[in-house]
């Protein structure tokens, strides 16, 4: 998975894992979490309707 920031493009987050679950995508936006730590910073994501988006961790 990765996410682009659009401002800097060098500071791409990208993660592979074996499969895409609800559990690895909580832990993919962590990641993205961790290098945007400004929490007053908008975070846009873009998702398809898969179930594992909809999941209640």
């Amino acid at each position: 998975m990765g996410a682009l920031n659009l401002n800097a493009i060098g500071s791409t987050v990208f993660q592979e894992y074996q499969t895409i679950n609800e559990y690895n995508m909580c832990c993919f936006f962590n990641e993205i979490r961790k290098s945007y730590p400004n929490y007053h910073q908008k975070i846009h994501l873009i998702v398809d309707g898969a179930g594992y988006n909809k999941a209640h961790l």
